[in-house]
């Protein structure tokens, strides 16, 4: 969690908005975003403060 709270602290959530589109881009990498990468990424954004 640290580490998660200094990386909200350095960006803006415009920043980790693409952040989060970034991470979908690499889940869908294979052409499907599974289930546990989509719930991850959703545990992510709720841990950089945005909404899902």
């Amino acid at each position: 969690m640290r580490l998660t709270r200094e990386f909200i602290g350095m960006t803006t959530a415009s920043d980790r908005a693409q952040f989060l589109d970034l991470l979908f881009a690499v889940a869908n990498a294979d052409g499907f975003v599974s289930e546990e990468e989509f719930v991850e990424i959703q545990r992510i954004g709720r841990n950089f403060m945005l909404s899902s």
